[in-house]
């Protein structure tokens, strides 16, 4: 018998950080609850002091991350990627950005881990990217595919791969704490560059995303160095699933009703 993704009831986290400026729309307060996977409830994250004892709770193991969330350099969105990962790496659960609408409601069994992919670009492409992303890569380009960190899941606190996300962050933060960091710096220290790095470390095989030449089509399964059994979404079977196009277009939506 295969058991279900989560037990007992999951949380679907959403996130919004009262001390970085704007208010957030009150109709969306109301909306919020709606919009969720079946079986779940919806917790919204959005409190400083909770958000320092989370961050002092895991001082000793994260302590690059405790150190520089609050510093001028880290920018809000970056606030927002770490606050994601230590929630989930913390209490298990769903975490969806807020203009993310879940399609269908249930989801897959049999998995500790589930991934959605946020793009898959070619060769080309991703060579012709290396003019915004060398400076932080090198000359090692970005990977084909993009593991988005706007929809994720881990059925367990404590997730391996996912304390292997947090300590490639704080790495990174370390290593760019002195300077303001471009767009680009910020997706590649905390944000979906950061996760996907951080999940292919934990690949079966080298470190590499060509196990998922197919994944704009298909589902990705495997079990991380970590022991965890991941799936990760293809880009249209994720997208009929959780669907991520408003690109915070919602704020004004809100604030319209």
């Amino acid at each position: 018998m295969r058991l279900p993704f989560f037990k007992p009831k999951p949380i679907l986290y959403k996130v919004w950080l009262e001390n970085d400026g704007k208010p957030i729309p009150p109709a969306y307060l109301g909306d919020m609850d709606h919009n969720r996977p079946a079986g779940c409830r919806v917790e919204f994250w959005s409190g400083a002091a909770e958000t320092r004892e989370l961050l002092a709770k895991y001082q000793p193991r994260f302590p690059r991350i405790a150190e520089y969330f609050w510093a001028s350099n880290t920018v809000p969105g970056m606030r927002s990627d770490m606050l994601r990962y230590l929630l989930i790496y913390d209490r298990g659960g769903l975490y969806a950005d807020h203009d993310v609408q879940w399609r269908r409601t249930r989801l897959p069994r049999g998995y500790d881990v589930l991934l959605w992919t946020e793009f898959v670009h070619t060769d080309a492409e991703v060579r012709q990217n290396m003019a915004h992303t060398r400076e932080y890569r090198g000359e090692v380009p970005e990977y084909n595919v993009r593991i988005a960190n706007y929809v994720f899941a881990s059925r367990q606190p404590q997730s391996p791969l996912f304390g292997r996300i947090l300590d490639l962050v704080q790495t990174r933060l370390q290593a760019n704490a002195n300077a303001p960091l471009n767009p680009y710096g910020a997706l590649y220290t905390a944000g979906p560059d950061a996760m996907t790095d951080g999940v292919v470390a934990g690949l079966p095989a080298p470190a590499t995303l060509t196990p998922f030449e197919k994944c704009a089509q298909t589902n990705i399964a495997w079990t991380d160095r970590g022991g965890e059994r991941v799936l990760l979404f293809g880009r249209l079977p994720g997208r009929a699933i959780a669907l991520h196009e408003m690109h915070g277009a919602w704020i004004d939506s809100h604030k319209r009703k």
